[in-house]
């Protein structure tokens, strides 16, 4: 069943990764499309959704409904997978920063909070991430919270002139 696979055992990751890269991005979105209308839902891999996902907030191809749908898509597949490997877990990350851009984007704060808060849990130590759930908790009127947010972010990246503009 697929839950007992890593997606990378699925399709050459290879192929995956240079349709991720592709320049085109409404071809990339064509292209991952296609693949998920000729695989049916149980053996779809989590990286063609997480994909079409990048393609559909990317570069004038803005369709952050749509790529919040794919991401989520994304996040429930690589889930589900019962032995996670590297790459997985690393996918799984990617797909909830760019989750939680697409829901800050969509002034949906929240959403946006919670996952990059997701992402900080798994004891990730990156300034970035702090300083994306700092502006979200700011939005929402925490400042307390965003304000030791951007703090830690301070702490993990001195040199970061973001941290400190914010």
């Amino acid at each position: 069943s697929f839950s007992s696979k890593s997606f990378s055992d699925e399709i050459p990751i290879s192929e995956l990764l240079e349709l991720i890269d592709a320049k085109d991005i409404k071809e990339r979105e064509q292209i991952v499309t296609k693949i998920i209308e000729s695989n049916n839902n149980q053996k779809i891999l989590p990286i063609v959704y997480y994909a079409r996902g990048v393609a559909r907030f990317t570069q004038g191809n803005m369709k952050p409904d749509k790529a919040e749908e794919d991401l989520t898509k994304a996040i429930q597949l690589i889930s589900s997978i019962e032995k996670k490997t590297a790459l997985d877990e690393k996918y799984l990350m990617k797909a909830y920063i760019t989750r939680g851009d697409v829901r800050f984007y969509r002034k949906d704060f929240k959403g946006a909070e919670d996952d990059f808060s997701k992402i900080l849990e798994n004891k990730i130590e990156n300034a970035d991430i702090y300083l994306k759930r700092a502006r979200a908790r700011a939005a929402n009127r925490k400042f307390d919270q965003a304000k030791a947010d951007f703090s830690k972010a301070i702490a993990i990246d001195a040199d970061s002139f973001v941290a400190y503009a914010s």
